[in-house]
């Protein structure tokens, strides 16, 4: 099954999770049935563009003189495969023992570990492979989409590339956000290993490769 982490608010997380895809190998059953997507331009968000960013284009584009005449044949035609595993081939790494990373031929990871810890763990880890570059904007501007500041754009903030210095009072806030997770018992604590195991997939990548970037924590 997908193994995703939705701390509501890790804002900046939330899109760079949709780029991934987990399943643990004690379960490798799709019970999606038949699921395709396309995302344009493409899987990776590296700077300079690799193969990987911009192979769907073509795909996309073609979609769009379809307008809403979209039927089954151009599903087939414009999307391609999001099941589990499939489609076969392409490189696989093994950041930790039981967890191993298989990118398919647009390059999307295939995610597979013999825990939940372990998937959200390689679910960071793709994050920061594909979306560092965009979590790093993000990250600071972010901080304002969760407190919902009146009259600012956070988005606008991210994409004018200026520094941001959050308040000590905003982290303050950011950080009591954990407290009604773990008074929701089981399922809340859960979330929060569920955030710490992602956070150390993203943590354990920038080490890897020898980024500086201050590591990542719950408040990001």
């Amino acid at each position: 099954m997908r193994k995703p982490c939705l701390p509501v608010f890790l804002l900046s997380l939330l899109t760079a999770l949709v780029a991934g895809q987990g399943v643990a190998t004690a379960a490798p059953l799709d019970f999606g049935g038949t699921v395709r997507n396309v995302l344009p331009p493409g899987q990776s968000g590296a700077l300079p563009a690799a193969p990987n960013s911009t192979d769907q284009i073509s795909l996309y584009d073609g979609l769009t003189p379809l307008q809403g005449n979209v039927g089954p044949g151009a599903v087939t035609r414009y999307f391609k495969s999001a099941a589990f595993n499939m489609p076969r081939g392409g490189r696989t790494v093994r950041p930790r023992k039981g967890l191993s990373i298989r990118r398919d031929r647009y390059g999307v990871p295939h995610v597979q570990g013999r825990s939940r810890a372990l998937v959200t763990f390689g679910a960071g880890w793709v994050t920061a492979q594909d979306r560092g570059l965009f979590i790093e904007t993000v990250r600071g501007p972010a901080r304002i989409a969760a407190l919902d500041v009146p009259g600012l754009d956070a988005f606008a903030l991210a994409t004018s590339l200026r520094p941001f210095t959050p308040s000590a009072a905003t982290e303050r806030f950011l950080n009591k956000e954990a407290a009604p997770l773990r008074r929701a018992g089981r399922k809340g604590r859960q979330v929060l290993r569920d955030i710490d195991s992602y956070l150390a997939g993203i943590n354990a990548y920038y080490r890897s490769t020898g980024n500086s970037a201050r590591p990542w924590r719950r408040a990001d």
